[in-house]
């Protein structure tokens, strides 16, 4: 994964985030849904605002199918 700086970030295609009720050792998460499927998703607070915030199992799902 290359290194990148928050301004770089915010130019991301996509940010994946968690689905809510998945386990998470952090109590500051942010809640929001997951621009693809609309499911309650949680990222961290210093995750890129701008992209869109798509859930894992939209991501693995969208992978997937690039293979």
């Amino acid at each position: 994964m290359k290194i990148a700086t928050p301004e770089q970030a915010e130019m991301a295609d996509i940010v994946v985030c968690c689905r809510k009720g998945e386990p998470t050792q952090f109590t500051d998460n942010e809640e929001g849904e997951c621009s693809w499927c609309g499911h309650a998703a949680f990222f961290r607070p210093h995750a890129p605002k701008t992209p869109p915030r798509v859930c894992g199992t939209c991501f693995l799902a969208w992978a997937g199918q690039r293979q």
